[in-house]
């Protein structure tokens, strides 16, 4: 028998690897009279740390695995809108202290968390149960003449992590 590894504090935050640069902040849903609401994103919190510049959100059919993203120069601020997916990152980031760790959040509005993922840091979404929504923040503006993203296809290989096959 193998005896499981600690997953969650006593205070249940997850506990597991982590890239340099990455925050996790965990919000909450707060039930109204006709629903419930959940605040989503402030500059003031410690984890986001700045600013937002533009908002998109963004909607993935069932079933997806992207491609993975990469930004030279914007930070991306991740959160769940519906369904569920998994947001696998590698740290791509030359001489960085967690260079070439991967590490996986699963994203899904029963418990809402922001991801700050910045500059260097690839990141690709598998839907698992979808439709998935996720509103997107980044902290510059968008340049239409150069967009500041680049991509690697999932099946290339030189990620080493495959997110086709993840759960």
């Amino acid at each position: 028998m193998t005896r499981d590894r600690q997953t969650i504090t006593p205070d249940w935050e997850p506990v597991g690897p982590a890239i340099d640069g990455v925050h996790v902040k965990r919000t909450r849903n707060v039930l109204t009279a006709n629903g419930w609401v959940t605040e989503a994103f402030q500059a003031v919190w410690p984890e986001t740390g700045c600013a937002l510049d533009r908002t998109l959100v963004v909607h993935f059919e069932s079933d997806v695995v992207t491609d993975w993203y990469v930004h030279a120069k914007q930070t991306d601020f991740i959160f769940p809108l519906s369904g569920r997916a998994l947001l696998a990152l590698f740290d791509g980031r030359a001489g960085a202290a967690t260079e070439g760790t991967v590490v996986t959040q699963r994203l899904d509005p029963i418990d809402p968390v922001v991801v700050v993922v910045p500059p260097g840091v690839h990141h690709a979404f598998k839907v698992l149960q979808g439709p998935f929504s996720l509103l997107n923040g980044f902290d510059l503006p968008y340049d239409h003449a150069a967009p500041d993203q680049s991509r690697e296809p999932a099946d290339s290989g030189r990620i080493p992590f495959d997110i086709r096959t993840a759960r």
